[in-house]
């Protein structure tokens, strides 16, 4: 007598599936992992400011001269890089302005709570490190809605906003 096999029933298909299912968490947990220790010293770095101790070679913004040598070096050495630089932070700020305009400052202000702001913006900077982690990984490269450029242009906006607000100039 012979016994049929079920067409749906391969245990090494299932092995495979449970395989690639204990790879993926482990990688997601290490992600997560990352992204968690980040976070936390981009959280120290923003609520400790620019003049903490290790950072001494950064002077106060609002001494920083007109002209930095090392700029002009820059630009000598790597032209194409920093004038793309410029062009993005130039068309940033533009985004910024706009957006600013349909928001005003309370989105982000907290009622004045510095620390409550930096968390939500932490907190929408994670949003968008997870949607790029989610379409890079799960969705070859791939998206739906906004491009995966756009969620970079946004996580560089909101470290601005976030240095903006750590300054005490948020709304003023």
């Amino acid at each position: 007598m012979s016994v049929a096999k079920s067409p749906d029933y391969d245990i090494n298909k299932m092995l495979s599936k449970t395989e690639k299912y204990e790879a993926e968490s482990r990688s997601k947990r290490k992600v997560e992992q990352g992204l968690k220790t980040i976070s936390q010293e981009v959280t120290k770095t923003i609520t400790h400011g620019p003049n903490d101790p290790g950072d001494e070679h950064f002077p106060p913004r609002d001494e920083i001269p007109e002209k930095i040598d090392i700029m002009e070096e820059m630009k000598h050495l790597y032209p194409e890089t920093m004038k793309w630089f410029e062009r993005i932070a130039s068309e940033q700020f533009h985004v910024f302005a706009r957006k600013q305009a349909d928001y005003g400052p309370g989105n982000i202000g907290m009622n004045g709570n510095t620390e409550l702001a930096l968390l939500g913006i932490g907190v929408r900077m994670n949003d968008k490190a997870q949607r790029i982690l989610h379409i890079l990984y799960n969705n070859e490269g791939k998206a739906h809605n906004e491009s995966l450029l756009d969620s970079f242009k946004d996580i560089s906006i909101y470290g601005i906003i976030a240095q903006i607000v750590a300054d005490n100039k948020w709304g003023k």
